[in-house]
């Protein structure tokens, strides 16, 4: 993604982070690489495990969000949940995306019971939200994508199906 880009996305999904207190990153699809805010770690990188392959993981996520209109709300392999929205340039091809997560989706001791207790620990800080509100975040972060790469995901997605 071109820095001018990269920078309006970090700039407006920044504000929804610090609204929703759920962190954030961004994914450039044409470097494979993901791209944090100032200097913070994420999540995937300060907990990585043998199950995950983060940069796989989240690429997966940003290119279903580019088919599916904008967003995507997906499970990593180590059962936590990120909501994905792709990026894309003026000609409607995929350059990356934002990610926000990890969050635990569903009742937090439930959710929590169900992980082992090494990930239990990592994951026990992590906010909860209900299934609505994932969707819920889902939604504002498209939004924001769409304004900060000057194109509505609506119109990617009829270049995309236009083009199968």
């Amino acid at each position: 993604m071109k820095e001018q880009l990269v920078n309006r996305c970090m700039e407006n999904i920044a504000h929804l982070s610090a609204l929703s207190g759920i962190p954030f990153f961004l994914i450039s699809a044409e470097d494979k690489k993901l791209l944090y805010p100032g200097d913070t770690r994420g999540f995937c990188e300060e907990h990585a495990c043998s199950r995950c392959d983060a940069l796989n993981t989240h690429l997966y996520g940003c290119n279903e969000a580019y088919r599916w209109n904008g967003k995507y709300i997906y499970y990593c392999p180590i059962g936590l949940v990120f909501t994905a929205s792709s990026v894309t340039d003026e000609a409607g091809n995929l350059i990356g995306g934002a990610i926000m997560g990890p969050v635990l989706m569903g009742e937090y001791d439930d959710v929590l019971a169900e992980m082992d207790e090494a990930l239990r620990s990592k994951a026990s800080g992590l906010p909860a939200l209900s299934t609505s509100n994932v969707t819920n975040l889902s939604e504002v972060l498209s939004a924001v994508t769409s304004y900060a790469a000057g194109m509505p995901h609506s119109k990617v997605g009829r270049i995309v199906y236009a083009q199968e």
